[in-house]
């Protein structure tokens, strides 16, 4: 069943693996963040984490503590075009595992691609994704979206503080019109350097949905989270942190409203 209801987005991956392993395909990681100008580069990041959450069905009654691993895998290719535009074209998969409240675990693959430009020191960017939502880790497919996103970010050194704003407009149409909704998203990184290795490391979030069709139609959501931890750089291309956050959900919906609190460890990487 898993194999078969992902055999697109998973073949993606295997296909731009294969490609980037090849000496004609095989990307100098040390710039793979900034692609030069007509010269596709193949990429890859992620991450992976574990942590420990109290509330893992994001219930306002129902409360479960329980352990959990977060795996989160992209593969893609980007490069320039004319008039300095920034193009990305990638397949993605992501899950949830739980210990023990298996109800919990969810899944997520993806195929997308994305244009970006700088404005005025901001970098913006149109993208879209098809979504495939599944039933705890790649069960059952439950049901497919596509998503249209408008986003920009730029980065803002405040001394030694790094800062990077975040604000993305999206619109989604999806096969359950349960789901159908706009999202706002704002969110602040905030990293602040303590040597060359060593960083304290805080990602505040606010998020406002408007649900627009099916039994949802006429729901608004408001998500704020905070965070706060430590990252160590081991590479300029890999980062080990820690991290503890708390999220709270508010709805004018009956039953809809929860908070949480998780922390633990968690791996990034990008090449």
């Amino acid at each position: 069943m898993w194999i078969k209801s992902n055999s697109f987005v998973f073949g993606s991956l295997s296909l731009l693996i294969a490609m980037q392993c090849s000496p004609g395909w095989s990307a100098d990681v040390g710039t793979s963040a900034t692609p030069s100008p007509n010269a596709p580069q193949l990429y890859t990041s992620g991450s992976l984490s574990a942590f420990r959450n109290d509330n893992t069905l994001q219930s306002p009654t129902d409360r479960r503590l329980d352990n959990y691993l977060n795996v989160d895998l992209t593969v893609g290719v980007m490069g320039m075009l004319p008039s300095d535009w920034g193009y990305k074209i990638y397949a993605r998969g992501f899950l949830d595992r739980f210990d023990r409240v298996r109800d919990a675990d969810d899944s997520v693959s993806l195929v997308g691609g994305s244009l970006s430009h700088n404005l005025a020191d901001w970098k913006t960017s149109l993208s879209y994704e098809n979504r495939r939502y599944y039933v705890g880790v790649f069960g059952p497919l439950d049901f497919t979206t596509n998503d249209v996103k408008i986003a920009a970010s730029r980065n803002v050194p405040v001394g030694n503080l790094l800062t990077t704003p975040h604000v993305s407009l999206l619109y989604r149409n999806a096969s359950n019109a349960d789901v159908n909704q706009v999202l706002l998203d704002l969110s602040l990184d905030l990293e602040l350097p303590i040597n060359k290795t060593w960083s304290i490391v805080s990602a505040p979030q606010f998020r406002q949905y408007w649900y627009l069709s099916g039994a949802n139609q006429g729901r608004r959501d408001s998500k704020y989270t905070s965070s706060l931890g430590v990252k160590y750089n081991i590479t300029d291309q890999v980062g080990l942190s820690t991290a503890a956050r708390y999220e709270i959900r508010t709805s004018n919906f009956s039953g809809k409203d929860y908070h949480s609190f998780e922390f633990g460890p968690e791996l990034d990487f990008s090449f």
